[in-house]
């Protein structure tokens, strides 16, 4: 994720977008979260992780029919390649939409399990309130 910043290449913008799952992925992974992809990968789901890199395409090719035809829209500039385009953006720029989509994947996951893990927190400490608060009526 520091690499773009440090090292000034016009190929190193593909770690801007696909660089978190190198962080985010194994930490789901480490908490054991069965639909991590090292999980996925581990048992040879590979049916899923398909899945999870064709729908990058198919909502990468909508993103890029959207942008085609509006007033204001992204027009990219990609180092080689430039001539051949998926609408507005170069095919080059097009084959990143399947890697983004594990990226885009991982963060589910990691809202899902933060989520998961503030809920558990909460309803722990509501639980030994009301534990506390039925001690206290025990006692009165």
């Amino acid at each position: 994720m520091i690499l773009p910043f440090i090292m000034k290449s016009p190929w190193i913008w593909a770690f801007v977008w696909t660089g978190f799952i190198l962080l985010i992925d194994p930490i789901l992974y480490l908490n054991k979260d069965k639909r991590s992809i090292l999980s996925l990968i581990e048992r040879g789901e590979w049916a899923s992780l398909l899945s999870i890199f064709l729908a990058g395409y198919v909502c990468g090719f909508l993103r890029e029919f959207w942008n085609y035809w509006a007033h204001s829209k992204w027009i990219y500039t990609i180092p080689i390649l430039e001539k051949y385009k998926i609408f507005e953006i170069p095919v080059i720029g097009f084959l990143a939409y399947g890697p983004f989509a594990f990226e885009l994947y991982d963060f589910y996951l990691l809202v899902r399990f933060v989520k998961w893990k503030l809920s558990y927190s909460l309803l722990k400490r509501a639980a030994e309130l009301e534990l506390l608060k039925g001690l206290i009526r025990r006692e009165v």
